[in-house]
C-alpha cells in the first residue's frame, strides 16, 4: 500500500521554501557573528596588558590617545612630544598592532622586546 500525504498538507508545502530561507539566513548570521565576535572574545574587547600598560606610562607624562586616535597615530604624535619615548613606544605598537590584530601569538623574544621597552618607558 502506497503512502499518500494528505490533501491539506500539501496545498501548504510551499510554507517551507520561505521558512527555509529564513533558517539559512539566520544560521548563516549567527556564523558571521561567531566568527566576528570570537576576535572580540579573545582580546576581551581591549588592548593588551603591555598596551595598557605603556598608555599608564605615558600617561603618567600626560600623554595619553585622543578618542579617535589609532595606535600608529598615538605613537608618532608622542615621538615629539616625548623624545625620548619614540623609540620604545614604536617597538611596543608594531607589537601592540600584531597581537591585537594578527592572526598568530607573540614569541617569546617578543614579548622579551616588549618588557625592554616597558621598563625603559616606565624609566623615563
Amino acid at each position: 500500500m502506497a503512502f499518500a500525504w494528505p490533501v491539506e498538507w500539501r496545498s501548504k508545502f510551499w510554507l517551507l521554501i520561505p521558512a527555509g530561507v529564513a533558517a539559512a539566513g539566520a544560521l548563516g548570521w549567527l556564523i558571521w557573528r561567531s566568527g566576528r565576535a570570537g576576535h572580540a572574545r579573545r582580546s576581551g574587547g581591549r588592548p593588551p596588558r603591555f598596551y595598557e600598560r605603556a598608555l599608564r606610562a605615558l600617561a603618567r607624562r600626560g600623554l595619553s590617545p585622543e578618542p579617535a586616535e589609532t595606535a600608529r597615530q598615538f605613537w608618532v604624535r608622542a615621538q615629539f612630544e616625548a623624545p625620548g619615548c619614540g623609540e620604545p613606544l614604536a617597538r611596543i605598537t608594531t607589537t601592540y598592532e600584531r597581537a591585537r590584530f594578527g592572526l598568530t601569538a607573540l614569541t617569546e623574544g617578543e614579548m622579551r622586546e616588549v618588557e625592554r621597552c616597558l621598563l625603559v618607558l616606565e624609566r623615563r
